[in-house]
């Protein structure tokens, strides 16, 4: 596997440290990339764009919202996968977890998870898979109403494009209009729509709409 590089988007020097002392005692698989104040990022401090990085960000300590430091993230970087770190855990608010859920996020890891955790979810992502640690994954399964529950495994199981045409879709997006704003053709949208579909075993459409609004 070719050398990860990271961003780690952490305003506290301490944690910073802590968690880049974790990644690059990995001899030569991490290049970490530190960044304390997200609004102070400029082109001068950016490197090469055009390569595929991995964000390790806690939106607890950001100064402003998880999907406007996401936004200027992508002005800056072509090619970008999110993972949110967080102190979050199994007992902590759900809607809280579904937020983070419903930005364009790839990963999302609970800063009490072990080492290995951290590493595996890493590596997942990279892989262009979707990764929740076991802490977050028992928040969601604490879900009262089994049709919630039965929506969160499949929106966990959607790849981060199919992920975005659920939410396009939800906003009123055309099959047409969504091979638009994703620079692809609408074959490929329209097949994305059949597979989401019968992931989430939805009848039609109109029943993968109504379902997905219970948690996007």
């Amino acid at each position: 596997m070719n050398q990860i590089q990271i961003i780690l988007v952490e305003p506290h020097p301490v944690t910073r440290a802590g968690i880049k002392g974790i990644l690059t005692s990995v001899d030569g698989f991490f290049k970490v990339r530190e960044i304390n104040n997200i609004l102070t990022l400029d082109s001068s401090s950016i490197g090469d764009r055009n390569q595929l990085f991995l964000v390790i960000i806690d939106p607890e300590c950001l100064s402003i919202s998880l999907p406007e430091a996401i936004e200027r993230l992508k002005c800056y970087y072509s090619d970008l996968r999110i993972i949110v770190y967080s102190s979050i855990s199994d007992n902590s608010n759900r809607e809280i977890v579904l937020s983070y859920l419903r930005c364009d996020i790839m990963g999302l890891i609970c800063k009490s998870s072990s080492i290995k955790y951290l590493m595996f979810g890493i590596k997942e992502v990279y892989n262009g898979m979707s990764y929740l640690s076991p802490e977050i994954v028992n928040n969601l399964l604490n879900l009262h109403n089994e049709g919630e529950r039965k929506m969160v495994e499949i929106w966990n199981g959607l790849s981060s494009m199919e992920r975005k045409i659920v939410k396009m879709t939800l906003g009123g997006y055309t099959i047409k209009s969504i091979a638009s704003e994703l620079n692809t053709n609408v074959s490929t949208v329209y097949y994305k729509v059949k597979t989401i579909q019968k992931k989430g075993n939805f009848e039609n459409k109109k029943d993968l709409i109504c379902s997905c609004k219970k948690v996007v």
